[in-house]
């Protein structure tokens, strides 16, 4: 685990949104924790708190593979792991980053590297997105509801939070509250 975390940590360089998509990859795929418990539970929680989103997600990761190995304290012990290694490891890739940008930052190449990572954290990003909406549809499916129900309401929401954000030029804190609200609201019904 701290390996695979330290190895996590060292592809998403540093952590970000589009660390989710390689913790899937690692972690979820791996069997480290299950689809349903790293969608359903962790993402939304480390969504939810501040701090970065690598830190949260190797801690919690932790935290359910010590759970389900061993117990609290097993999983408590895991979870401090994950977060020394997402502390080293982000530590690590940013000295060597600034360095290399202190050193380079006159070449060419640097400046085009920018252009470069937008598309492919887009890339990352939709693929988090599309993983949430089929865990929606699998909780969905183990509620008894039918599949367009549910994929209509998480087009709704998401339509929803769009509109809020871009067309009103709400602050992120209204998208949130709707999406906080339409998921207590859900978890009551």
């Amino acid at each position: 685990y701290i390996g695979e975390g330290f190895l996590s940590s060292l592809l998403s360089f540093g952590g970000g949104d589009a660390y989710l998509t390689i913790a899937d990859g690692l972690f979820v795929q791996g069997g480290t924790v299950a689809g349903a418990d790293f969608y359903g539970q962790l993402v939304p929680v480390a969504n939810a708190l501040p701090g970065s989103i690598l830190c949260k997600v190797l801690t919690g990761i932790g935290y359910l593979a010590g759970f389900r190995a061993g117990g609290m304290s097993a999983g408590l012990a895991l979870s401090l792991a994950g977060f020394a290694v997402s502390v080293a490891a982000s530590g690590f890739i940013f000295g060597i980053i600034t360095r290399l940008l202190r050193t380079f930052h006159d070449v060419p190449v640097f400046r085009q590297i920018s252009l470069w990572v937008r598309p492919i954290i887009s890339g990352l990003l939709l693929n988090v997105a599309l993983s949430m909406l089929r865990t929606n549809l699998e909780t969905g499916a183990g509620l008894f509801l039918p599949e367009e129900i549910v994929l209509g309401a998480s087009i709704a929401l998401a339509a929803l939070c769009l509109y809020l954000l871009c067309a009103r030029r709400k602050a992120m804190t209204a998208p949130m509250l709707v999406a906080a609200a339409a998921g207590l609201g859900l978890i009551l019904i």
